[in-house]
């Protein structure tokens, strides 16, 4: 089946450097998704088109409340695209507008929790993020939060090509990222660190003197489990999601 004999009603949602989304509806399943076409620019061999395959066919087996479903994988016609469930909601981005921190400890709180649980799901069955930011996390209208894009997720491999691996966005990625240092689920808990930080000051990390300058009481309170997830030695970091809700919890909440 050719991709518009499967794919229709088409409504361009946004586009980027790696390729563009689309409304559309499954005609085969009968149900709206979000198809995403990625360029072929954005690989820089045969290897990483089928490390994207490879990988997105691990994605599609996560069944989990807080990640994104995804239902199809694959390559027509030269394009390769992937379908995930269509979620009515905004992105965490859109809260975030005008670098002003947020003010609602019940918010945060359940925005980093619920992204914790969906990284640790998948971390257990061997897949890793690695772009883990705002735009990337879909806020529902009853306050449900869902992970998604892992466009490159990586899980178990036995080949290394570096061409496969394409790297999330600089600033938001571990140092370990960034040279070659051995890249594993910690990764992940450093970005989710970054995304606290903008959350709890509006500003990315580095942007402010440290989080007890910024003129908000959350920033104060969260500073503790920020700086631990961004330590830049990934043994220094939380080693699980788990461990992050619990702190962030206790430091919100006292008592």
């Amino acid at each position: 089946m050719q991709l518009a004999e499967r794919y229709g009603r088409l409504a361009l949602l946004g586009q980027g450097g790696h390729g563009e989304a689309y409304q559309a509806y499954d005609q085969a399943l009968d149900r709206p998704v979000v198809l995403k076409c990625v360029a072929q620019s954005a690989f820089s061999s045969e290897v990483a088109r089928r490390y994207f395959l490879r990988e997105f066919k691990l994605v599609s087996k996560l069944q989990h409340p807080n990640i994104v479903r995804v239902f199809d994988v694959g390559m027509a016609a030269g394009v390769m695209y992937y379908a995930m469930e269509h979620l009515a909601g905004h992105d965490l981005s859109v809260y975030l507008l005008n670098e002003k921190p947020l003010r609602h400890p019940g918010f945060l709180y359940s925005v980093v929790q619920q992204v914790a649980e969906a990284l640790d799901y998948a971390h257990s069955h061997g897949v890793l993020h690695l772009d883990v930011k705002p735009s990337k996390i879909m806020v529902l209208p009853k306050g449900d939060v869902k992970l998604f894009d892992f466009g490159l997720a990586r899980g178990p491999v036995d080949d290394r090509d570096a061409g496969a691996l394409l790297l999330g966005t600089t600033s938001a990625i571990a140092p370990e990222q960034l040279g070659r240092g051995v890249v594993d689920h910690r990764a992940d808990l450093y970005a989710l660190g970054v995304v606290l930080h903008r959350m709890a000051t509006g500003r990315m990390p580095g942007a402010a003197p440290s989080l007890a300058a910024v003129d908000t009481g959350l920033a104060t309170q969260v500073a503790p489990v920020v700086q631990r997830l961004l330590a830049t030695d990934p043994a220094d970091r939380y080693q699980s999601g788990r461990a992050v809700a619990y702190d962030l919890h206790r430091a919100l909440f006292p008592g």
